[in-house]
């Protein structure tokens, strides 16, 4: 499987470089118009997820090849995605929410934090792990 860098920049198309050895060879995947993006999450070679400024979400079927955008609800910008498998997915949203998903990204619900925790929580950034243990 390769790897993925995301980048900023706000006067050109949004894309992704993607590289397949190792980070020796990059090639660049244009993902959506002028979009910011902040996090990028692949489960295997072909199926991936790209989030950014504006609340935008893309996922990829074809090791982005192309990138087709999800309607997000709710909505808000996104700071990090992180998928464990094609369906369980989790992003941090406006860093106050954190969204989880069970249909690869077509719905996504606001998670609930436990009792005690500050009484708004702020997120960074939330990471998955690969043992396919969903947390």
């Amino acid at each position: 499987m390769g790897g993925s860098l995301e980048l900023d920049n706000d006067s050109e198309p949004g894309f992704i470089l993607a590289t397949a050895d190792g980070g020796r060879h990059w090639t660049t995947q244009l993902v959506g118009a002028h979009d910011d993006l902040n996090a990028v999450s692949f489960v295997d070679s072909r199926h991936g997820w790209a989030a950014g400024n504006r609340g935008v979400l893309y996922r990829t079927s074809d090791g982005g090849d192309t990138w087709r955008l999800v309607h997000l609800q709710p909505s808000g910008q996104l700071q990090s995605v992180c998928f464990s498998d094609r369906s369980h997915g989790w992003a941090v949203m406006s860093h106050v929410a954190l969204l989880a998903t069970t249909d690869g990204g077509s719905t996504w619900a606001v998670v609930k934090t436990a009792k005690g925790v500050a009484p708004l929580p702020f997120f960074f950034d939330v990471a998955c792990r690969d043992d396919g243990v969903r947390r």
